[in-house]
């Protein structure tokens, strides 16, 4: 079990704010698997993040691709949507 905080666990005494944000499932044929990001922490996330001033969820996902993992990704599908 790790000792820090990962997404999507909340914590008592921390306050949290709701923002939008927008992430990507980028998947490799060839390799039969999915694209993860890695933070300092050491815990691995799906590239994307929140959205910044009147930006499409299509444009964050892709300036998030781009400045969290150098790819440049083109949406094919959009799969869902969730809320907590």
């Amino acid at each position: 079990m790790k000792d820090h905080p990962v997404f999507g666990v909340q914590e008592d005494e921390q306050k949290y704010i709701t923002k939008i944000g927008s992430y990507a499932v980028i998947y490799d044929n060839q390799r039969s698997s999915i694209a993860l990001i890695k933070n300092h922490k050491g815990d691995h996330f799906l590239p994307g993040g929140g959205l910044e001033n009147d930006e499409s969820l299509e444009d964050c996902v892709k300036r998030e691709c781009l400045e969290e993992a150098g790819l440049i990704e083109e949406t094919r599908q959009k799969s869902g949507l969730c809320l907590t």
